[in-house]
């Protein structure tokens, strides 16, 4: 419907105001007035109203005429309101006018009438309920007195309360509607809401700090749908209570088989639980609730693992039998407020007295807020309190009768008003009942009261008792009376009487709320003449309290017109008066107006010149004491507040916007003439402030005040609530010693200020180093910025920041002796000897060609081409030259960094080389050859050298490693002899050895990204490990992960690898899935091989018993799986190349500790700096001034690198987190916080390395013994795979196909397509370049106008290598000499200086030596242990669930788009729209042909995938219809494998394969399979094998695990399927090899289990219909061997067919739609290669998991 129609619509509808008044009653109505309104209802009537063309006749506002019982008519027709409504929209716009009502057919009713009718439809509805409930309540009442008495209190309580709505005065988890109050007062079933209420109202009631806890009734549901779920209990404040033990008893009701209420109560003391039924005393708890509960309980408290919980012998608290089937509920509630309030016990006799009681106490808010509104009332309060002030006058002069009774009269409450009780008073329901007092600990009696059924402890009682209306009857009969008599007293001891005060007589009414003897008073002719001559006050009004604030009371006689609303009183403040603020700021005392303390002494022990230092500390306390409780004011500094003493607390106001009054009493104060001396006085001046007595003032805080000028000023500012209070606090307290940049400029800004106020200049001023990196950084990423910045807050200036420009040498490109000269400077100045690192990295380089000219004569030299520099002696040639280097630019630049391994110092760059991304490894190691020789000729011999992962970086460190000019040996010996690790040192010459490294933190990702194929299935012993796994403990639940962790992951992300191995998924792994221990146990090998390269606080020796641990686990991981028949290294273990890189990390740990314990012991190891993280963080820092740099970028930014990574390293706070990006590197070797220098330095003994190596085996043993792998029979046959030739040809294997990422290929694809592009198309596309060109080139000269380096920062950078060192115990080293030499240590160096550690620590166990299981507290703790502290950072927090669950993206590209960002992505626009409409696919023109192919451009990269597999999907159906046609009889569905929409494949049904479970013999065999997960995969080039959680198809999955069943007894199978290993066998099977699915037998095929030694075997029996099917294929396997070969063979050679016709310039290789290119251009780049993922070069396929 149009909005205009609709708003028509709605005007027809619109019910005048008038209408709405008389008819509709108000949200606000009380449930008696609903009941008069429902009363007069008419019957309901079945004939349906219809809509007529007529003009209504009918309520008609403007002629006034409305029908005699028009009300009734329309009340008779509510029934007909939903068939109204549906009617309404149609009948409205076919031109109806008017209404026809079935009870009044004469009459046309208006159209809103309609609505009028929806509206009323509640009022009967509710109506009903209410009068049901009403006439429940005078049957009860009739059962006895007490009945009686409360029936009539729930009627009264009618009155108030509204008739809809919720009932307020609960918690946030409940939600009692006033229908659930009603409910109550019937004999129906009391449902969770009203369960939970009562609850409530127990607890509130309940001590304070009492260590009893009622639970919410649906716990247990809550709980048990939680774990069903998966997901585990959430962190409650009743969780963490039970944590810190602050509880010792539980009461649980429990909702048993939806119809009934029972009791369970836990002592958490004892261990024991006790179960209460009403109905069946000999009734037992649940087990799944006694399990749910033990569960739980354990999860909190891990004692009651070994202590679970059991049956109390005596039932802590029992219910009542019940002789109904309605009283469970009420029986439950009441039992607790019997037990834990001492209210009456349930009888069956007492039932329905209990319902009212339950009613009222918990409608209790409802009713006390209408008492406190009244009680706010004037007219209703005759006498609230009998207390009289004495006024500040009679004080002064009672000085003479103060007595020594200080225990009496100390007491400063006595001078202060009491409030008012809200308490209501007995009823008469309570002296029927007259219940005994409870003594209930030390607080007293408790007094029960049958309004509310609250216990409460009896307050004192006033002098004089005032009659005080105490319900809803009393209050109404109160208001009329004082209507008729403004100034009528009642009696307090009698409520039926009431004196007029015309006639000075007492009145008796003739029963309780009655006012018929009062009125007829009234009208009578005597009382009528004397009311004429006024009203006459008797005796006792003369002693009720003072009323205050009379001029504001409202006329008595009628209704307030506006709502009163009481807030608290203001006090005095500085808006009251100005000097307020200032008495404040100068008084330090609490409160004033009391006398002299000297006359106080004098008045407490009777004497006349007592002088206040003759007294002694005791006296002093006590006249202190009394001068307390003498106060005439109080003060409160934080509020800015003075208050009287007898302030009365509550001030009326009309609305809550206004501005509340300050109240009589404190309005005084400022007449007082004591507190207007104290105003007066002036605050003293900082010199004056001696001459303060010492007894008006903090001595401490006056000596300070005096010796430090400015301090009180400081202190007393904004009654202490300055910020720079607060800052000058956090200085001192070392809140801020982090931020050492805000400290510098502090200090630079008063350094600054005190120089000019001297006159001094601002030459010659220093500044602390870090404000001074600060200041250097600055200054290069925004001179202007800086330049004001030091001018407000001082600073170095530009021009002496810029003064070392001219001394720092050029950086040469390319392999030049001067940039290595210049490192050995840098080295030098550092007054640094000890070892080096040398690393070098790889990175994508924009393809551009620069020329430079070097002398006069013209000779020039061309940067950027991949054959490196080119010299062109003449001019001539230069194009000649530079036409030929544009045909081979270079598309990569390679890194050589030396480092120095200590903390806080920045890598130094002695080679950048711009190269093809096509070198091989030989002219790799020619390269790296060349700059050794650089290197060694200026005496620099680095100790590491690091690469990342590839194929060809590993070819080119086995090269490295061969050149060596000496190889020495290192065995660390092992009781079993596979476990002796050789290490090969090499050495560079005779006294230099080095030894060549992987990454870490790559390795890391290595191995995260191996759990993330789909080629590939991992399986440890009993335990298969797959994609899937991960996504359960992440999707739904409350995971340490990130959900971007698993769904479109980004592979070089740091912190999400640091996530997957931390100890925190470590736990939630193992409390989650505990049976998934293979992948518990390549999470912890993982973690500790990363972090003992990573930890800053381990020892060595620690470290290299984790490396070693990860080393032999596995070992004998390869091993197992070598001799387990079915397995193959290339498809159940990792692959070929992460292997590798994992044994490096161990190897070459343990010798770069040999290493430095041989030659290097006075030097700490950082481990954590030998790689290529320094590489990355240069590439970094360079993509964040510019995305895509060239090779001159580099070369002008190389100067400048040293002041932006000093900053990067001085400038870390612990305070930043983890996740502050959400993609890519995570630079954590610069982290530096939690460092242990001396731990650094402390070398292994061989002897302790052979202890360490035992240590790991026993370690190795324990985790491979979790998952069914003897650790010792698979390390003795081990057989250490043979290496790869290492002649790599090609940096890595073709990478799929891709969009443009860089503007160079976009431009190059550009060229490519132009003879087809129109000439609009390309001046646009031209206009475009042009000014990409223009913003490139300004970025460069921005690079190029940063200021250098200066010496200042390598003073920094000396003074912290100096105080590294000087942390090293020197005279320790000197003195722990080692008292062995291991005879397998043939190092050359003779004697060397060792630490001798001793490990005593007690071995800790890692499995359960009786069911060989996992220990999960062991190996969390374990890893928490060793887990750097920057990785407990990244991981997700529960306080951080607010955080996006999506893309990374989108939760960091908040900025707006840069200008480069908008010209690329019109760019790609154009570029693209010209591509598609000229050229697409091979494979695209064949999903055409199908008749599914859309040719837009704009459709998504997703949507052309799904595309792309239905085709697959389809072709390989046809082409599996075509090779088993002659296997129909067996199966109808034999065609498509029994796959299909109505009969999907889902994980944990059963199928049947064929396959070879010996992959030495190649004949297939038809095996039972259990699906444990699935993959899917496209056609197209370069697709990924994506997890997919179901299949409709057997065309749609590219591979299948499943788990193997062998044949056991009858149709009985078994899971151990591997007789020669017992193990179970988990195998990949494509989709060729896929025979029949069983899912249509999931409901009768049964599963089971066998105990086999110390663990389960899962068994599966088929049924009838799946036997014999499984018996019909097993007879003609070889009919269905042939037609898997046949199919085979079919797909491969329509494979073939579709790779002949593809053409070159594909949609596919686009990589999708024209923002896809845009965004991956725009995307700031990886700080390295993206080809360093192992994962990428692969050659057996392996490939990370998308959701699909």
């Amino acid at each position: 419907m149009p909005i205009h129609v609709e708003h028509a619509r709605n005007v027809a509808r619109n019910i005048p105001s008038d209408i709405v008044a008389s008819l509709v009653l108000p949200q606000d109505a009380t449930v008696s007035q609903l009941l008069t309104v429902y009363t007069r209802f008419p019957p309901q009537i079945e004939e349906q109203p219809f809509f007529a063309p007529d003009n209504p006749t009918a309520l008609l506002s403007d002629k006034h005429h409305q029908p005699s019982g028009a009300e009734r008519h329309i009340q008779a027709s509510v029934a007909s309101a939903l068939a109204l409504r549906t009617k309404f929209d149609n009948a409205w716009l076919s031109g109806a006018r008017s209404i026809c009502l079935p009870s009044d057919p004469s009459q046309r009713y208006p159209l809103w009438v309609e609505k009028l009718i929806q509206q009323m439809v509640p009022h009967v509805t509710h109506g009903r309920t209410w009068s049901t409930r009403a006439e429940w309540l005078e049957e009860t009442s009739k059962l006895s007195p007490a009945c009686a008495a409360l029936a009539m209190e729930c009627q009264e309580s009618f009155e108030v309360l509204p008739w809809k709505g919720l009932v307020p005065g609960f918690g946030p988890a409940v939600r009692l509607t006033m229908m659930d109050l009603a409910r109550f007062l019937s004999k129906e079933w009391l449902h969770d809401e009203m369960i939970n209420a009562g609850l409530d109202y127990i607890l509130r009631d309940m001590q304070k700090g009492s260590r009893i806890m009622l639970v919410n009734c649906l716990f247990f549901p809550n709980l048990r749908e939680m774990y069903k779920r998966g997901h585990l209990p959430k962190n409650t404040t009743l969780a963490d209570s039970i944590r810190r033990k602050d509880i010792d008893l539980l009461f649980f009701p429990l909702h048993v088989n939806n119809s009934h209420w029972t009791l369970l109560t836990v002592d958490l003391v004892d261990h024991t639980y006790s179960y209460s039924d009403s109905l069946l005393r000999s009734a037992s708890l649940l087990k799944e609730t006694a399990d749910l509960l033990q569960r739980w309980l354990e999860q909190l408290r891990p004692e009651f693992s070994t202590k679970p919980l059991r049956r109390a012998g005596t039932a802590l608290c029992t219910l009542p039998r019940q002789h109904d089937s309605d009283s469970c509920g009420i029986i439950v509630l009441s039992t607790l407020a019997h037990h834990l309030l001492r209210l009456e016990p349930w009888t069956d006799d007492t039932k329905g007295e209990h319902r009212m009681q339950w009613f009222l106490r918990l409608s209790e808010g409802l009713q006390d807020t209408s008492e406190s509104s009244d009680d706010q009332d004037p007219s209703c309060t005759v006498a609230l309190n009998s207390l009289v002030l004495q006024t500040a006058l009679e004080r002064e002069l009672q000085l003479d009768d103060i007595t020594l009774d200080l225990n009496n009269n100390a007491n400063s409450d006595s001078l202060q008003p009491k409030p008012a009780s809200r308490k209501r008073a007995l009823s008469s329901a309570d002296i029927l009942r007259q219940p005994k007092r409870v003594q209930r600990g030390e607080h007293g009696p408790i007094i029960h009261d049958s309004k509310h059924g609250r216990a409460q402890r009896p307050e004192p009682q006033s002098p004089t008792v005032a009659f005080r209306p105490t319900g809803a009857a009393d209050r109404k009969f109160t208001k009329s009376i004082l209507a008729m008599d403004a100034r009528a007293e009642f009696d307090p001891a009698d409520q039926l009487r009431v004196r007029c005060s015309s006639c000075n007589d007492w009145k008796k009414m003739r029963k309780r709320h009655d006012t018929a003897n009062f009125r007829k008073h009234r009208e009578t002719e005597k009382c009528a003449e004397n009311q004429k001559g006024g009203s006459t006050p008797s005796l006792r009004t003369f002693f009720s309290p003072v009323q205050r604030s009379t001029q504001n009371a409202p006329n008595l006689s009628t209704s307030p017109s506006k709502q009163i609303i009481r807030v608290p009183c203001p006090g005095l403040t500085k808006e009251s008066s100005p000097d307020v603020a200032r008495y404040l700021c100068r008084t330090a005392t609490a409160g004033g107006g009391a006398p002299s303390r000297s006359r106080i002494a004098n008045a407490l022990y009777e004497t006349d010149n007592l002088l206040w230092r003759e007294l002694k500390p005791s006296q002093k306390r006590a006249v202190q004491q009394r001068e307390v409780s003498l106060y005439q004011w109080r003060n409160f500094r934080p509020l800015g507040t003075v208050f009287s003493v007898r302030c009365v607390l509550l001030v009326t106001v009309s609305s809550l916007a206004d501005e509340p009054p300050t109240c009589m009493e404190c309005q005084s104060l400022l007449s007082l003439r004591s507190f207007q001396v104290q105003l007066s006085r002036p605050i003293p001046s900082e010199q004056n402030m001696k001459f303060v007595p010492k007894l008006w003032r903090d001595e401490d805080m006056g000596v300070l005040y005096i010796r430090y000028r400015g301090l009180q000023k400081l202190v007393e500012m904004e009654n202490g609530r300055s910020p720079w209070l607060k800052f000058s606090q956090g200085v001192v307290d070392g809140t801020y010693s982090n931020s050492e940049i805000l400290l510098g400029m502090v200090r630079a800004l008063v350094v600054k200020t005190d120089r000019l106020k001297q006159g001094k200049s601002l030459r010659g001023m220093t500044y602390t180093r870090v404000f001074s990196d600060f200041a250097n950084m600055m200054a290069s990423l925004a001179p202007r910025a800086y330049e004001s910045f030091r001018q407000h807050l001082g600073g170095p200036t530009t021009r002496s920041l810029r003064q070392t420009r001219a001394k720092a040498p050029r950086f040469k490109p390319g392999l030049s002796l001067a940039n290595v000269q210049a490192a050995k400077a840098v080295i030098r100045r550092l007054g640094y000897n000890g070892p080096l690192s040398l690393s070098w990295d790889d990175t994508a380089l924009e393809p551009a060609l620069a020329i430079f000219q070097e002398s006069k004569d013209g000779m020039c030299t061309i940067l950027g081409g991949a054959a490196g520099e080119i010299e062109v002696k003449s001019e001539s040639d230069l194009d000649r030259v530079f036409q030929d280097a544009c045909s081979h630019q270079a598309d990569k630049l390679r890194l050589y960094a030396v480092g120095v391994p200590l903390h806080k110092v920045p890598p130094m760059i002695v080679a950048a080389v711009a190269r093809k991304g096509s070198d091989n490894a030989d002219a790799l190691h020619a390269l790296h050859l060349e700059i050794l020789r650089l290197l060694h000729s200026v005496e620099i011999y680095p100790i590491s050298m690091s690469a990342d992962g590839t194929e060809v970086e590993r070819s080119l460190q086995s090269r490295i490693n061969d050149s060596a000019v000496q190889v020495v040996e290192y065995e660390i010996p092992n009781s079993l002899a596979a476990c002796r690790i050789t290490l090969r040192l090499h050495f560079q010459d005779q006294d230099h050895p080095f030894v060549t490294l992987q990454d870490s933190n790559h390795a890391r990702k290595t191995g995260r990204n191996q759990l993330f194929t789909g080629a590939r299935l991992l399986v440890m012993g009993r335990c298969a490990m797959f994609y899937s796994q991960l996504r359960d403990c992440v999707i739904g639940v409350v995971s340490p992960l990130f959900h971007r962790d698993v769904e479109k992951v980004d592979r070089q992300d740091d912190r999400a690898a640091a996530r997957l191995t931390s100890s925190a998924f470590l736990a939630h792994v193992l409390a989650l899935h505990p049976e998934r221990s293979a992948l518990a146990v390549y999470l912890f090998i993982l973690g500790e091989m990363i972090d003992a390269w990573q930890n800053r606080l381990i020892t060595h020796l620690e470290r290299a018993t984790m490396v070693m641990t990860a080393r032999f686990v596995l070992m004998a991981w390869r091993s197992h799986v070598e001799q387990h028949p079915a397995y193959s290294v290339q498809v159940q273990f990792i692959s070929r190349e992460s292997y590798n890189i994992f044994i490096t990390i161990c190897d070459g740990l343990l010798s770069l500790i040999i290493l430095y314990r041989q030659f290097h012991p006075g030097y700490p190891l950082l481990p954590w700096l030998h790689g290529t993280e320094n590489c990355e963080h240069i590439f970094g820092t360079l993509r964040q001034l510019k995305t895509d740099f060239n090779y001159m970028d580099l070369l002008y930014l190389q100067p400048k690198l040293q002041t932006l990574l000093l900053a990067a390293f001085s400038h870390i706070l612990p305070q930043q987190e983890a996740n502050a990006t959400a993609a890519g590197y995570h630079h954590s070797y610069i982290l530096d916080a939690d460092i242990d220098l001396q731990a650094l330095t402390q070398w292994p003994t061989d002897a302790q390395l052979t202890e360490a190596s035992q240590r790991a085996f026993e370690n190795a043993a324990q985790l491979l013994q979790a998952v069914g792998i003897d650790a010792k029979t698979m390390l003795s046959s081990y057989q250490h795979p043979a290496s790869s030739s290492g002649r790599c040809t090609q940096q890595s294997e073709p990478r799929k196909p891709r969009g443009p990422t860089t503007l160079a290929e976009l431009i190059a694809l550009y060229d490519a397509s132009a003879a087809t592009i129109s000439f609009e198309e390309q001046d646009k596309i031209e206009a475009c370049q042009a000014a990409l060109i223009s913003e490139g080139i300004n970025k460069t000269l921005k690079i190029n106008m940063l200021p250098d380096s200066e010496d200042a920062e390598l003073q920094s950078v000396a003074e912290s290598i100096n105080s590294d060192l000087q942390a090293v115990p020197a005279g320790e080293l000197n003195t722990i000499v080692s008292n062995e030499q291991d005879s397998s240590s043939t190092c050359p160096q003779g004697k060397v200086t060792l630490f001798s550690i001793d490990s005593d620590e007690p071995f800790t166990s890692l499995i359960n030596s009786t069911t060989s299981t996992l220990i999960p507290e062991a190996l969390v703790k374990l890893r928490a242990r060793h887990e750097p502290p920057f990785v407990a950072r990244a991981i997700r927090q529960s306080a951080r669930q607010c955080l996006s669950n999506g893309n990374n993206s989108e939760a960091n590209n908040t900025s707006e788009s840069t200008l480069r960002q908008t010209l690329v992505t019109r760019l790609a626009t154009l570029t693209y729209d010209a591509i598609t409409s000229s050229s697409s696919s091979g494979v695209a023109r064949r999903v055409r042909h199908t008749g599914s192919y859309q040719a837009t451009g704009s459709g998504t990269r997703e949507g052309q995938k799904r595309t792309i597999q239905a085709a697959s999907s389809a072709s390989f159906c046809a082409l599996r219809m075509q090779a088993f046609a002659h296997l129909q009889a067996i199966h109808p569905n034999m065609y498509n494998a029994n796959i299909s929409l109505s009969s999907p494949l889902n994980p944990g049904n059963f199928v049947l394969v064929s396959q070879s479970v010996d992959v030495a013999v190649s004949k297939l065999e038809l095996l039972l399979g259990r699906v444990v997960t699935m993959y899917t995969k496209s056609e197209g080039r370069g697709s990924k094998h994506a997890w997919t959680a179901s299949v409709d198809s057997v065309g749609t999955p590219s591979y299948i695990a499943v788990q193997i069943y062998s044949h056991f007894a009858g149709s009985t199978y078994s899971a151990n399927s591997c007789k020669k290993m017992d193990c179970p066998t988990f195998l990949n099977v494509p989709r060729t090899h896929v025979v029949l699915s069983l899912a249509d037998y999931a409901k009768t095929i049964t599963t089971g289990g066998i105990n086999v030694g110390t663990h389960e075997v899962d068994t599966v029996t088929l049924c009838a219909a799946s036997a014999r099917l499984h018996l019909a294929l097993t007879l003609r396997h070889d009919d269905i061997s042939k037609a898997i070969k046949q199919l085979c063979g079919l797909c491969k050679r329509g494979a073939k067919a579709a790779r002949h016709g593809s053409v070159s310039l594909t949609i596919d290789q686009g990589g999708g739609s024209a923002q896809a290119w845009a965004a991956a251009i725009n995307e700031p780049r990886s700080t390295g290669d993206d080809s360093d993922d192992v994962l990428s070069d692969d050659p057996e396929g392996q490939e990370c998991v998308k959701m699909v």
